[in-house]
């Protein structure tokens, strides 16, 4: 009897054996993952075997898409593919009937079609949106098939935004680079989906700016502000890509200056009462006399944002007046 109850006992286990192997061939597996998409990265499930036996595991009646679609054969075999394409699952986002003849069908408008499984809900949500994304346009960045750049995006990031916003020939010239562009850093700075913020920024400009730039927040506590930089208006003087100016400033002192302290009597000092330009040498900051010899761009605890209080300002540079208070 114990031998009758073992020789069950062992069909039983590969009956059950048997009915795991029929899931995997069946692709049960895959419809499970397909189910997931967005949870599971398809590179995970492409670790258990090549690209090369994945392919050869799409079901028959798919394998005939490939018989015309060929170039699709490389594209499967790229680092990152989009899961429904390397499962050979053409029907998930193709119309398959009446093919082949008939023209490219898609079993949703485009502008629907991705977000069934890419469900952006808070993208779609946010105020300012990526034109592509608005539009529905998933394909212009993104390659529905394979890539080998991450996202399955057409080119990497620093290429592909350049197609449209062609930064490079619009400010590549200047001297003065933001590091971001410089880079190609676009996402750095911008979401390329959608932002509650304008320019589809990471966050307000002056949190975002302030991510970087540490040396700016102790003007953030400072009693007298600079309007601009009290109210996070920093691009309103510095551009955000590059300038031909130091720190890329939108202009050169004081005509960046003048913009805004443009009345007569600041005028009039400007040109009439203290020595200003190259001829006349900033002994306390270095280089020349600039507006900003006097006051800081950002804040102090001194009155018109001066850089020292009283006639210490001015003993800065005329240090020969200040020996006799020693």
């Amino acid at each position: 009897m114990a031998v009758k109850e073992l020789l069950i006992v062992v069909l039983i286990g590969l009956i059950i054996v048997g009915i795991f192997v029929n899931i995997y061939q069946l692709d049960l597996k895959e419809f499970f993952l397909e189910s997931l998409l967005g949870l599971v990265s398809p590179n995970k499930y492409a670790e258990v075997e090549s690209k090369k036996n994945l392919i050869n595991r799409i079901p028959r009646e798919f394998k005939v898409c490939l018989d015309c679609h060929d170039t699709l054969v490389q594209k499967l075999q790229e680092k990152n593919t989009h899961l429904p394409a390397v499962m050979g699952q053409c029907g998930v986002c193709h119309v398959l009937t009446g093919h082949p003849g008939a023209s490219a069908q898609y079993t949703l408008p485009l502008n629907e079609l991705c977000f069934t499984c890419h469900n952006r809900i808070w993208d779609k949500q946010n105020q300012y949106q990526h034109r592509p994304f608005e539009l529905g346009k998933c394909a212009d960045c993104h390659d529905p098939h394979g890539s080998p750049n991450q996202y399955n995006l057409r080119l990497v990031p620093q290429l592909l935004c350049n197609t449209c916003h062609n930064m490079g020939i619009r400010y590549g010239k200047y001297k003065v680079q933001h590091p971001p562009f410089a880079t190609n850093q676009c996402l750095g700075c911008h979401y390329p989906h959608s932002s509650p913020y304008p320019k589809n920024l990471r966050a307000p400009v002056n949190e975002l700016c302030n991510t970087c730039h540490f040396a700016t927040l102790p003007g953030q506590y400072a009693l007298v502000k600079h309007p601009p930089f009290r109210d996070g208006r920093c691009i309103e003087c510095h551009h955000p890509h590059a300038s031909d100016n130091m720190r890329m400033l939108r202009k050169p002192i004081p005509y960046l200056c003048l913009n805004c302290h443009d009345n007569e009597r600041q005028i009039g000092w400007y040109k009439k009462m203290h020595p200003y330009g190259e001829k006349f040498p900033d002994r306390a900051e270095g280089g020349s006399v600039t507006c900003l010899s006097c006051h800081h761009p950002h804040g102090t605890g001194n009155p018109r944002m001066w850089r020292r209080p009283g006639n210490y300002l001015c003993f800065g540079c005329h240090r020969n007046k200040m020996e006799p208070m020693r």
